[in-house]
């Protein structure tokens, strides 16, 4: 869940372009934000429900999720949206 999260959320940074000339930033952030969520949402369980519990294992399960959706991000989505906006800006 949260690789694709972080993968959707790296489609919309290359593919706008004035968040494409900061990218790297916005990835780590992206990618914290996401962990970020991850915790919380294990606390929210722990602390605030009476019949889920937290699992540390979860939240580690999340981030290796995240990291791998700034993976796919960074070697899959960026070099698709790089081609296309080679592709239609030449033919323009």
């Amino acid at each position: 869940m949260y690789m694709g999260l972080v993968s959707i959320f790296c489609f919309d940074v290359y593919r706008s372009e004035w968040l494409s000339r900061h990218d790297g930033t916005i990835l780590l952030t992206g990618w914290f934000l996401a962990v970020l969520w991850g915790g919380m949402m294990e606390l929210f369980q722990k602390y605030f429900t009476e019949y889920r519990t937290a699992d540390w294992l979860d939240f580690l399960a999340n981030t290796i999720g995240a990291f791998a959706g700034i993976l796919v991000g960074v070697f899959i989505v960026q070099p698709i949206i790089k081609r296309y906006k080679r592709k239609h800006v030449v033919s323009q």
